[in-house]
């Protein structure tokens, strides 16, 4: 399984605005986080324009392709800035969105247990974000132990 940002390609170009590499972290309690930040070029019409970021839409199935590879989307999360959602990208054939996406290289991956995340939230920073992820089923309610007396045993 590998984590993807994407997307991102249209907007650097047309808004001239840099994304950087993502920083993936695990966390001793099993989160995923995904920290994305951006910044201005020199040239940068009004970088406040992309200051923060706002959740579109999650998804997942089908497939996607990077580098000529095909990957299976285990699950992708979609963000728009909130000053493009009057932008028409249809006028310069974009995307006005960016995207995490989860992609398993195979089959055995796509299925396991292991390798299936769901998204939980997203933190704005100025210029990024944190979008946090936990294993399927963190929600597990049947087998959560309630805490009585304000104690754990």
């Amino acid at each position: 399984m590998r984590i993807f940002l994407r997307n991102t390609r249209d907007l650097e170009k047309h808004f001239r605005i840099k994304f950087s590499k993502p920083d993936i972290r695990l966390h001793p309690n099993e989160l995923i986080s995904v920290e994305v930040n951006w910044g201005s070029r020199d040239d940068c019409e009004d970088v406040t324009k992309f200051k923060y970021a706002n959740s579109a839409h999650e998804c997942f199935g089908g497939y996607f392709v990077v580098n000529k590879k095909k990957y299976i989307n285990i699950r992708t999360v979609s963000f728009e800035f909130p000053d493009m959602k009057n932008f028409n990208s249809s006028l310069f054939n974009m995307s006005s969105q960016f995207q995490i996406s989860f992609g398993a290289e195979n089959e055995e991956e796509d299925e396991s247990v292991d390798y299936q995340y769901e998204y939980l939230f997203f933190q704005n920073t100025k210029y990024g974000i944190i979008a946090y992820f936990a294993k399927e089923g963190w929600d597990n309610w049947d087998k959560s132990i309630k805490i009585k007396k304000g104690q754990l045993k």
